[in-house]
């Protein structure tokens, strides 16, 4: 599998791919990259045995902890993207901007509400 998901970052695009995975977590961009320099033995295709970093250089920066922003210097969501992705990249740049670097933010927790019958 990990063989195709190299080959769909080629045929797809980089930044939409690179763009998605920002959006994970960082256990996650540590296995996929794991896996993605395996695949690269093991492709057939010899463009996608060259340096990620050349065919790919936005997915490359984010699998080593550099923020999403695509070589072109458009920070806009490409159009190929998923809709999802590119509204919780939004949120995401929305949100950074206005709180602190050390806050954390509390989940509100309701109590449930009470069967009838029961007091």
């Amino acid at each position: 599998h990990s063989v195709t998901l190299l080959e769909l970052i080629a045929s797809d695009g980089d930044n939409p791919f690179a763009g998605a995975l920002f959006l994970s977590k960082p256990k996650l961009r540590s296995v996929i990259l794991d896996r993605l320099q395996l695949a690269q033995g093991r492709t057939k295709k010899e463009a996608l045995r060259k340096p990620m970093s050349e065919w790919a250089p936005n997915t490359w920066d984010v699998l080593h902890g550099k923020p999403y922003a695509p070589k072109n210097g458009d920070l806009n969501i490409s159009p190929e993207m998923d809709p999802n992705v590119a509204k919780k990249q939004q949120n995401l740049q929305r949100n950074e901007s206005f709180a602190p670097a050390n806050s954390q933010i509390q989940p509100q927790v309701q109590p449930a509400p009470k069967e009838k019958g029961k007091q």
